[in-house]
């Protein structure tokens, strides 16, 4: 089954390839219809190229962070996929990768060590490179993982993409009583973007460094079984294809693993 193409037409997407079947298509466009009342067509950020390009990098300016977090949020209303705790885990780990793609840390053998500490201008990525720095010997990246779960981190980086003006903000009530807020889209574009981009990898089998880091995040937090309908062996295998040499989707998912495990113990 080719992904890409079962992704993109339930959401009425037009999209032109070219190249053999199951590559990347060159461009996309979609309507508002395809995302319901609150979720507008691509452009409206325009900070984000909304155009896929096959054989060039594609400009990004989201941090991985930030978009795990757009692959968290239930489309309909904004409310997250899975529990707040798995998806803390998953930044923790976005960090990780991030700062390992600016070249700030390394994985020597199954150790973390700072190779850089010069800031990237990021306030939550540069705490957590600080972190690192601070400590006293290298540790294990699932160490890590556990270490930069913050319970505030998701609400910053939600307020962030509200800033870009990617995610509204609504108030609600839990059961009519307790205050809180949910983030359905305000730009729908960079979400599919992020989507139909893990879908090609997924039909390629192969994918450059921030995508494969981000779909073994994504599968490591079970989110890419809810986003593209496959499940069990098919999606294993699929994945693993893509992300055996990464390592941050695992450690989060050793975190997750013995989480779940301490939760059964008591």
């Amino acid at each position: 089954m080719c992904l890409l193409t079962a992704f993109l037409a339930p959401r009425t997407v037009t999209s032109p390839r070219s190249g053999p079947e199951g590559s990347i298509c060159h461009s996309f466009s979609v309507t508002r219809a395809a995302y319901g009342p609150n979720r507008s067509p691509p452009g409206r950020v325009s900070l984000l190229s909304l155009t896929l390009r096959t054989g060039d990098p594609m400009e990004r300016a989201l941090p991985l962070a930030d978009e795990f977090l757009l692959l968290a949020l239930r489309e309909n209303d904004g409310r997250l996929l899975v529990q707040s705790s798995v998806v803390r885990a998953g930044l923790a780990g976005a960090f990780l990768s991030e700062l390992t793609l600016a070249g700030r840390i390394t994985l020597a053998g199954d150790h973390i060590t700072v190779s850089d500490p010069s800031p990237l201008g990021d306030p939550d990525l540069d705490a957590a490179l600080g972190r690192i720095a601070g400590e006293s010997k290298p540790r294990k990246p699932e160490w890590w993982v556990s270490r930069l779960i913050d319970n505030d981190l998701t609400k910053l980086r939600l307020a962030r993409l509200t800033e870009l003006g990617i995610l509204d903000a609504e108030a609600f009530r839990i059961l009519g009583l307790i205050p809180s807020k949910r983030h359905p889209a305000r730009d729908a574009g960079p979400e599919l973007e992020i989507r139909t981009r893990l879908a090609a990898a997924l039909d390629a089998g192969h994918a450059d460094d921030r995508t494969t880091t981000l779909l073994a995040l994504a599968h490591a937090s079970g989110l890419t079984s809810r986003l593209f309908g496959i499940k069990g062996r098919e999606l294993r295998e699929r994945v693993e294809r893509v992300t055996q040499h990464d390592w941050a989707g695992k450690a989060v998912g050793r975190v997750l693993s013995a989480a779940a495990l301490h939760a059964v113990l008591i």
